[in-house]
């Protein structure tokens, strides 16, 4: 093994290990969705730690366009596209995402509705076609990620991911 592959390797178990110290310890999980027609590109939230908030957006009487989870205070990348109208939760201490519930078509979601465990909801697109109601398996389970497809106009599919954490670093 020549000094770089060394260098390489070392640099490679080095940022995995603070990775593994970062990011936050799950135990049981669960999984529900998808929902929608799937077309388009996949995408996976990749967040580190306790979502803290979610932006939204919609276009005026049709569509989600896209989204965008905070974690810990930082913004993740925006899943689709933003446009005019934008709806926004942010997350008080303690507060976490329990379900993720809307409509979708035969080809877009056409709205999504984020209801936390203080009781609160956001309210985002609008209440056409069919319903879909997400929450976890387990009551200590929280939201940890989303994940689904997405094209040029909007998403596609929607999946949610939840997690009982253990502790956060």
């Amino acid at each position: 093994m020549t000094s770089k592959s060394k260098m390489f390797s070392y640099l490679v178990f080095t940022m995995l290990f603070a990775g593994c110290l970062s990011y936050p310890n799950f135990s049981h999980s669960s999984f529900t969705g998808p929902v929608g027609s799937g077309g388009g590109e996949s995408f996976a939230t990749n967040g580190y730690g306790r979502i803290t908030g979610i932006r939204i957006w919609e276009l005026s009487h049709s569509i989600i366009t896209g989204f965008q989870l905070c974690f810990h205070g930082i913004w993740d990348e925006v899943i689709g596209r933003k446009t005019s109208i934008e709806n926004r939760i942010i997350l008080f201490e303690d507060e976490v995402i329990t379900q993720v519930s809307g409509k979708h078509s035969t080809r877009y979601i056409k709205q999504i509705i984020i209801g936390t465990s203080l009781g609160r909801y956001m309210f985002a697109g609008q209440p056409f076609k069919r319903a879909f109601n997400m929450y976890p398996d387990e009551d200590h389970e929280e939201l940890i990620k989303l994940s689904g497809f997405h094209d040029y106009y909007g998403i596609t599919a929607l999946a949610a991911h939840w997690a009982t954490p253990i502790n956060f670093a």
